[in-house]
């Protein structure tokens, strides 16, 4: 399977602990290539959606932070 290939069947409604084990997952498979979530922030901006984008990178902080506190 392509990193392309992988995005294209992990794109759309994850919940965000869903894409940050994707996230992971990717950065295994295909070292040197952007992060889903990073990429999916990417995309959205590119496409106009900022809102969506900014609500992406504010719950991935949040779970980033949660992840730390629990370690």
């Amino acid at each position: 399977m392509r990193w392309y290939e992988f995005d294209r069947r992990n794109r759309g409604g994850k919940d965000i602990s869903e894409a940050l084990l994707d996230n992971s997952e990717a950065m295994r498979l295909y070292p040197g290539r952007p992060p889903f979530i990073e990429s999916r922030v990417i995309y959205l901006k590119s496409v106009g959606r900022h809102e969506e984008a900014k609500a992406w990178q504010q719950r991935l902080r949040e779970v980033q932070t949660q992840l730390r506190a629990a370690n």
